[in-house]
């Protein structure tokens, strides 16, 4: 198991967290009118609802650099294929999702947020969970 990649939360999740929920509490606690408690606790509503909308990023424990991270399915009879293509050219790995054929296998693509820098990694689906079943490679 590949643990390079961890998840984050990311600045801009919590600077709108920050800016729903400051005035929330300004205004239930400074106001005595009901309409401005509606609005109170509709700002308290979308700050609880702010971290299931802002995508993840993924950091990188070596460099510290983020990244985004896109999924790719494909059906198991590619597997040796996907594995071959990776270790050959990993650069000229076409990805494309392929879900309506099964999704046997899972090829992760971790894409810098600053710069060119792309990281792959195949998977194959065991019962309950994706195991890796290859390096973590460099595009």
């Amino acid at each position: 198991m590949n643990n390079r990649f961890t998840k984050t939360f990311p600045m801009t999740g919590w600077v709108f967290i920050a800016i729903f929920l400051i005035p929330a509490i300004a205004l239930f606690i400074l106001t005595h009118n009901t309409l401005l408690h509606y609005l109170a606790f509709a700002l308290l509503i979308a700050s609880a609802v702010v971290p299931f909308i802002v995508p993840r990023a993924y950091k990188d424990s070596d460099t510290g650099a983020l990244y985004t991270k896109k999924e790719f399915y494909y059906p198991v009879n590619r597997k040796n294929e996907l594995l071959k293509s990776l270790d050959n050219a990993p650069s000229a790995l076409v990805l494309a999702d392929h879900k309506s054929e099964g999704q046997g296998m899972r090829v992760d693509l971790y894409s810098s947020k600053k710069g060119n820098d792309r990281y792959c990694q195949v998977f194959e689906y065991v019962p309950y969970y994706y195991k890796a079943c290859s390096q973590l490679i460099k595009l």
